[in-house]
């Protein structure tokens, strides 16, 4: 984890494009965990053969290419706000404070260094909206193990009962509209989309006809008229260390009327591992659709955890050129 953490830093600096930025403005707005973990933290997209004006269930997705991490250029500098004594986009999640928007992505690494106050209010936020608030305690040192990793201490704590292959929500500081577009769940036994997690695995050479999909949402996260579908698949069944298990998160969406797929978390175990080799598995949640940055546009967080190991991580749509990059990130393990 350690190791992880000090290579994703030197990708800390990715913010959005020139072409998000001139969005910002004239809106008027102000302003990898372990690599096994999630794929690199660059955008990992495939077309599909099929066409489509929103996200369709149709056509299984063509294996992925990484793409090798791209810097965006810089922001200008805005000035942040303040909401109940602390920075506007404050985020914390079960693995820890992440960050916040202030021109750029900060990533929180120094307790004395967040714009945060004891007492500041937290918004809840989930896969499908706002789910209640908290107080949040003073920014603090966090997980013993990990240098630079902060803490912030919530009440009521959304964390008290943690379970590692549940969806847990996240924290944030904000008085703008969290989740602008509607979240809706979709069936998790539709064909389509097992189809689809079905083919994906195929591709990656693990064999599952009928794979178990755990969170199914659709949404558009931009409001550009263009559905986004997230899948989340996962066959463990509550427990680390076996054979033939798989944890995805996909994104299914429409870019030049083409379907891709985005894989923003893939950690498959084969049947057949060697007597010398470790089924090590990391599972993924989906722990909020939201806002993160008001910019009009939402963002995703991934939970991620593995035994005696967790952390949250902050995917945003950067353009149709760069796809979803990883722009926060923290979590505390062995």
């Amino acid at each position: 984890m350690a190791v992880f953490l000090t290579a994703w830093r030197s990708f800390s600096s990715v913010v959005r494009s020139e072409r998000v930025q001139f969005r910002k403005k004239a809106a008027g707005l102000g302003i990898c965990i372990l690599a096994t973990i999630s794929v690199a933290c660059s955008p990992a997209s495939s077309p599909d053969t099929t066409a489509a004006a929103t996200v369709a269930a149709t056509s299984a997705p063509t294996p992925q290419t990484t793409v090798p991490p791209t810097t965006v250029p810089p922001a200008e500098a805005t000035t942040t706000t303040t909401v109940n004594g602390a920075a506007s986009g404050v985020i914390v999640g079960s693995g820890g404070l992440l960050g916040w928007w202030d021109g750029a992505w900060e990533r929180a690494t120094d307790p004395a260094g967040v714009p945060l106050e004891a007492g500041s209010t937290f918004q809840i936020v989930g896969p499908t909206g706002v789910v209640g608030t908290a107080v949040g305690a003073a920014a603090a040192p966090g997980c013993e193990i990990i240098e630079e990793h902060v803490d912030v201490d919530l009440e009521p704590s959304p964390y008290d009962q943690f379970d590692p292959f549940g969806s847990k929500p996240i924290g944030i500081v904000a008085d703008w509209d969290l989740v602008p577009y509607p979240v809706s769940e979709l069936p998790l036994d539709s064909p389509s989309y097992t189809q689809i997690v079905a083919d994906h695995l195929a591709s990656r050479g693990f064999d599952d006809p009928q794979p178990e999909i755990v969170q199914l949402y659709r949404v558009d996260l931009e409001g550009d008229g263009s559905d986004e579908v997230v899948i989340v698949a996962d066959n463990h069944g509550g427990e680390f260390f076996q054979q033939g298990v798989y944890s995805l998160v996909l994104v299914r969406r429409v870019v030049d009327e083409e379907v891709q797929t985005a894989v923003l978390h893939e950690s498959i175990v084969p049947n057949d591992l060697g007597p010398d080799e470790f089924p090590f598995s990391v599972v993924a949640r989906v722990a909020a659709l939201a806002d993160l940055d008001d910019d009009g546009a939402m963002e995703l967080a991934v939970d991620s955890a593995y035994y005696e190991g967790a952390g949250t991580e902050v995917w945003d749509y950067v353009d149709d050129d760069l796809g979803f990059v990883s722009v926060l990130l923290t979590g505390c393990g062995a």
